[in-house]
């Protein structure tokens, strides 16, 4: 691979690196309390990248065959 002329994008097609793409799961749970119909509070709980599986490989896959 060359880098394209300078001012263009080059001719190279889309999506010609394959990976196994970027899986994310977020997790929330939430309860508003009520009390007297005037004051209320919310508990909540939120979870980010909840099963936390990173990717000990090349991020964008093997492009010669090879692990």
């Amino acid at each position: 691979m060359t880098p394209p002329a300078l001012g263009s994008f080059g001719r190279t097609g889309r999506n010609i690196f394959r990976d196994t793409g970027f899986k994310n799961v977020d997790f929330s749970v939430f309860k508003t309390f009520t009390y007297k119909e005037w004051f209320s509070a919310q508990f909540r709980v939120e979870f980010f990248n909840l099963l936390n599986h990173p990717l000990i490989a090349n991020p964008y896959g093997s492009v010669n065959g090879w692990a």
